[in-house]
């Protein structure tokens, strides 16, 4: 029978997993497109243009804002799977 700190860990694990899989599927292709817009309008942007450069620094900003909120569950659900396999290695 498993402990409730067990069943936590669990619950951790698939929030991470779920995480990890939206990352993968719908959100890191978003990312990877809109930051290399980004990129290539930051490229084409005159440097006279602070205004717009700011916005596209802005932007960016809240794309590597997103990325880390989901890196945090993806990392979050990552360590209560390794201690999970400790505790099955010493059963």
């Amino acid at each position: 029978m498993k402990t409730q700190n067990e069943l936590a860990l669990e619950v951790e694990v698939q929030k991470g997993r779920a995480y990890q899989g939206a990352w993968d599927q719908l959100v890191e292709p978003f990312f990877e497109a809109k930051k290399a817009e980004l990129y290539e309008a930051f490229i084409k942007l005159p440097t006279s243009n602070g205004e717009e450069l700011l916005n596209i620094k802005m932007q960016v900003n809240v794309l590597d804002s997103m990325k880390d909120h989901f890196q945090h569950y993806i990392n979050t659900g990552k360590m209560p799977q390794t201690t999970l396999e400790g505790e099955s290695n010493e059963h």
